[in-house]
Formats: structure tokens, C-alpha cells, sequence
């Protein structure tokens, strides 16, 4: 998505009301990491409680999954 959030994404915040709500962003992307994509995120929805995000590469989603 050229480090931008798919537009699906920024549809679903636009549409649902998730102040205080504490999002991770991740990505399954095999090129760019989530930070352009969540920063974008941040300035479009900055009532959330925005947590850092992490590009999951070949199986360590499960893993990584945990620690939250």
C-alpha cells in the first residue's frame, strides 16, 4: 500500500467509535515496516489509545501475538 493504510482500514475508524480503545497496527507485508502507515493512522484517528506496531514476517505473528 506504498506505507499507507489500506483504505479499508481507514474506512472502518471512520465509521466505528474506538476513543480509548487501544489499536496495535500491524502489517503482513514482506517490503515496508507500519510506521509511515501508522503515523497516518494516528493523525486521522487520535482518540485512540495508539500502541507501536510491528511488520510480521514467515510465522512470527503467533509468537508476537502473545506478548501483547
Amino acid at each position: 500500500w506504498g506505507h499507507q493504510p489500506a483504505m479499508v482500514v481507514c474506512t472502518f475508524l471512520e465509521n466505528y467509535d474506538l476513543s480509548g480503545k487501544t489499536i496495535i497496527p500491524f502489517a503482513t507485508s514482506g517490503g515496508s515496516g507500519v510506521e509511515n502507515a501508522a503515523a497516518h493512522l494516528k493523525e486521522l484517528y487520535p482518540a485512540a489509545d495508539w500502541r507501536p506496531g510491528k511488520l510480521l514476517r514467515r510465522g512470527n505473528a503467533a509468537a508476537w501475538a502473545k506478548t501483547l
